[in-house]
Parts: C-alpha cells; structure tokens; sequence
C-alpha cells in the first residue's frame, strides 16, 4: 500500500504515520489530514503529530476526495460539493458546488461549473467569516486553484497550452 511519511528538517527524522491505502496528505502545523481507502470505504483521517492520535471523517468523502488544511479547518470536495470542516468544534458543512478545493485563513478557492449562473466554469471563493463567496475568474477553462495570502493561482487549459493565472484578493 501506500505509505505516509513524516520527514523533520530540523531532526532529519523520518515517521512512517500510515501503512496503508493512504493519498493526498496536506499538513499544517502539528496536523496532517490525507484520505484513506484501506477500509475498503474512502474516509479522511486527520493525525496528530506530537500525541500519534488519529481520527476519522467519514461523511460526505468519496475516492476522488483530496483535503486541504489550514489551522483547524479542513477543505475537501466529494461528489461535486465542496465541505469545510472545524476539527476543533467538529463542525462540518458544505459550502459550495464545486471541486479541488485550496485553503488559506478564512478563504477557500475551488472549482465549480455550476454555481454562478453568469458563466458555466469559474474558480470562485468563500469567505468563511461572512459565508458570502466572489467568482475570482470564468474566463477559458480555469481549473485546480491554490491560494497562499492574497494570492489565487490557476491553471488555463482552454487554449489546450495551458497556462497559470493569478488573482490578487
């Protein structure tokens, strides 16, 4: 199966925190969160670091779910809805139609090709204070979104060159 490793820079120690299964790990801070298959059903886990805890998010996560992490929220997609959810108030809830879901601070970026009736692909974002979301593009055929401060960056494959594009929030 596959296998998560945990490599300190600081210590040049490697950890091996998943036997099995495992794809897609994200971390931040003392979490790492990656989804799981071994169970023969798609669930999230979410580790921590200093106490080798584990625990699960099983609800509305599908075999294409890749989560995102930032402090204590964790974004992923399943089934073409986006969810958030707060690990410290196990807190879970859909906030959009869409895919490919990125996180940072109280914004999250994702695909959707049907929320916003003006345009029938866009990269949109959520703010998670107001709950209120802004289409960031709908030009071309925008798709995979990451967000990192202020910065939303994309790829473009309309042309079938592909390219990436940036907006400033």
């Amino acid at each position: 199966g596959v296998v998560i490793h945990l490599y300190n820079l600081t210590d040049k120690t490697d950890t091996t925190v998943s036997s099995s299964g495992a794809s897609s790990p994200a971390i931040y801070d003392n979490k790492l969160v990656w989804r799981d298959d071994s169970s023969g059903i798609p669930r999230l886990v979410v580790y921590d670091i200093p106490t080798s805890a584990k625990s699960y998010i099983t609800r509305n996560v599908d075999q294409y779910s890749k989560p995102a992490i930032y402090d204590s929220s964790i974004v992923w997609s399943a089934n073409d809805s986006v969810y958030l959810r707060d690990i410290s108030k196990s807190k879970q809830t859909k906030i959009g139609d869409g895919s490919n879901p990125d996180i940072y601070g109280t914004k999250v970026v994702y695909y959707s090709y049907s929320e916003d009736p003006e345009v029938d692909m866009s990269i949109r974002m959520y703010d998670i204070n107001t709950t209120k979301k802004i289409t960031v593009t709908s030009s071309g055929d925008p798709n995979g979104p990451r967000i990192w401060c202020n910065k939303v960056i994309w790829s473009d494959v309309y042309n079938h060159q592909g390219f990436i594009a940036m907006y400033d929030a």
